[in-house]
């Protein structure tokens, strides 16, 4: 599970993002970053805890020293997906502040080519022996906007 320890720590850091990213898209008064990080955090704790029980279900019959099958780790980066749209869909109805929305935009852009990747081809989590995340780039974006919670 080693392996699969490393790729789930990623993912949850990752791919949780998104859904708090998503408000770009929405139609409503525009938020204070303040207010846009609050609201966030609170979905991606959400998205937290539906990640954490499909990891718990996906991994738990494994030991932590034990390889987990690739075909397991690929049923997990497929099952993230839909809790990730469904997460992205709740933000979508923030928005972001007037001055950052490009900002939130690219990061939600980055998120979302990566989650129809998985979404594609749910393998890319399955025998990384480079160890790269896949969503080490949007990541990395979220971050730098101070995403603090979802990073």
């Amino acid at each position: 599970m080693r392996g699969a320890a490393r790729y789930l720590k990623a993912i949850v850091i990752a791919l949780v993002i998104p859904a708090f990213v998503g408000a770009a898209a929405g139609g409503g008064e525009p938020l204070t970053k303040k207010e846009l990080l609050k609201q966030g955090n609170a979905i991606c704790r959400d998205a937290d805890d539906q990640i954490g029980v499909l990891a718990d279900n996906t991994f738990g019959p494994y030991n932590t020293d034990e390889e987990v099958p690739p075909e397991v780790v690929e049923a997990f980066g497929a099952g993230l997906v839909p809790i990730l749209r469904g997460a992205i869909a709740d933000i979508d109805a923030l928005e972001p502040p007037t001055k950052d929305a490009q900002r939130v935009q690219k990061i939600i852009n980055a998120f979302t080519e990566t989650i129809d990747a998985v979404e594609a081809d749910p393998s890319i989590f399955a025998g990384r022996a480079d160890g790269e995340d896949p969503f080490e780039k949007p990541s990395k974006l979220a971050r730098k906007y101070g995403l603090k919670r979802c990073a």
